[in-house]
């Protein structure tokens, strides 16, 4: 399990752990696991998912990994 953090400018919109999280990237759709190489990512209009119970529609935003935690920062 990683670290997930995921808001807003506004509000925390989810904090917790998560063993999975797809993110809507302007690459496509990338899933993310424990473990994930470090990465910094732009996103787009789509769904985050968090263990496919968690769904968040966003418009843009911006993704962090690194090491055991995901933090982004979105526009819903």
């Amino acid at each position: 399990m990683f670290k997930v953090t995921l808001l807003t400018p506004k509000k925390e919109l989810y904090v917790g752990l998560a063993l999975k999280v797809v993110l809507p990237t302007e690459d496509g759709q990338i899933t993310v696991l424990e473990f994930h190489q470090p990465l910094l990512t732009r996103l787009q209009r789509g769904i985050i998912s968090i263990d496919d119970r968690w769904l968040f529609n966003v418009r843009d935003g911006i993704a962090r990994i690194s090491g055991f935690e995901l933090m982004g920062i979105v526009q819903t």
